[in-house]
């Protein structure tokens, strides 16, 4: 009897057919990987040592089943269950290589390439509303151990007062006396003023920004300083400096200009007054968290009109005439003036 000779029914050879079921599982490995790879190319997706990890991976994985794949390619419906087996690894494997976590954003992810960058939160910052800058008036800071207030311009003119090291002073005016020294012209406080002397070695001077009601004393007591000297003999000036004295003057008290009561101050809500409270009933509330003091033109609750002070205390002022600058506003159908720095305040001339 013949031997029967064994034929592989896929390759149609009788020796060395499972050398090339090898070689047909290895170019199936091959073409699967360069499947990947042109994939992954076209999207722009991974860098290229993802791409050469997703090459490798895919190639290792086809060519060891390679080789079955190639044995059930001609079985019965063989070829409809490699296309779909190949389809779902492929989908697979490429969603793999193309994606990266996601960015959370509230209730939803976001998924992004590996090529595209991941963006980076950054600070929202809120501009700052315009609003008209406050005015700048000069100060002087005294840069000696002691500086004296005087009189008049001159170093012969009697001493009111002094300053020392590192006291700020409001400048209302520069001026040049005869003897062709620097002086300055100083707010003492709401109501006098007087000079120093204002050479750079006593006193420095900078710009400073201040509330309306500052600037507005500042030259209302330099106008009234000006009208004081009015009447003496000019000296030299420079910088539209005020007319200087010859001879020494005296601490001028400026009297303030006529006010409204600030019991009379209802008609005046939102606009910037100055008003008269007779005699002052003020109480400083230290048990209140706020720290108020409450000055009023009458005892509570038959007053017309209150101060408030927050965080301090100016019960120094209760039983006293006082006049005070602010912005009218409105609390439970009554004027009243919230105030800030103790330059809103005077005592009654």
């Amino acid at each position: 009897m013949k031997e029967k000779t064994t034929i592989c029914p896929y390759c149609k050879k009788t020796i060395g057919h499972e050398r090339t079921v090898w070689q047909r599982g290895n170019l199936i490995g091959i073409i699967c990987a360069s499947i990947i790879f042109l994939g992954s190319s076209l999207i722009n997706a991974p860098g290229m040592g993802e791409i050469l990890l997703v090459v490798i991976t895919n190639y290792i994985i086809f060519a060891l089943v390679g080789a079955g794949l190639v044995s059930i390619w001609r079985i019965k419906y063989g070829k409809i269950l490699l296309i779909t087996v190949f389809l779902l690894l492929e989908i697979g494997m490429m969603t793999l290589a193309i994606q990266r976590p996601g960015i959370k954003d509230g209730k939803t992810e976001a998924m992004v390439t590996s090529n595209t960058p991941i963006p980076t939160p950054t600070q929202t910052i809120n501009s700052a509303p315009s609003s008209t800058p406050w005015p700048m008036v000069s100060v002087g800071v005294v840069q000696v151990h002691s500086l004296n207030y005087r009189s008049g311009p001159d170093i012969s003119s009697p001493i009111i007062g002094s300053a020392k090291r590192g006291d700020e002073m409001y400048i209302l005016e520069h001026a040049t006396n005869s003897e062709n020294e620097k002086w300055f012209l100083v707010l003492l406080d709401r109501n006098s003023f007087a000079w120093v002397i204002g050479e750079p070695y006593y006193v420095s001077e900078k710009l400073v920004s201040v509330s309306y009601m500052t600037y507005k004393t500042t030259v209302r007591v330099a106008d009234k300083a000006n009208e004081y000297y009015d009447e003496e003999s000019p000296g030299t000036s420079s910088n539209n400096s005020p007319v200087i004295p010859t001879r020494t003057s005296q601490p001028v008290n400026i009297p303030q200009p006529p006010t409204m009561l600030c019991s009379n101050t209802q008609d005046s809500v939102g606009s910037e007054v100055s008003c008269t409270i007779p005699q002052a009933y003020c109480s400083y509330q230290s048990g209140i968290f706020s720290k108020p003091t409450f000055c009023t033109d009458a005892l509570s609750p038959n007053h017309n009109f209150t101060l408030v002070k927050w965080g301090s205390d100016w019960s120094d002022y209760n039983g006293k005439c006082i006049i005070v600058t602010g912005l009218v506003s409105e609390y439970k159908d009554k004027p009243q003036i919230e105030a800030t720095d103790r330059s809103q305040v005077s005592s009654c001339p």
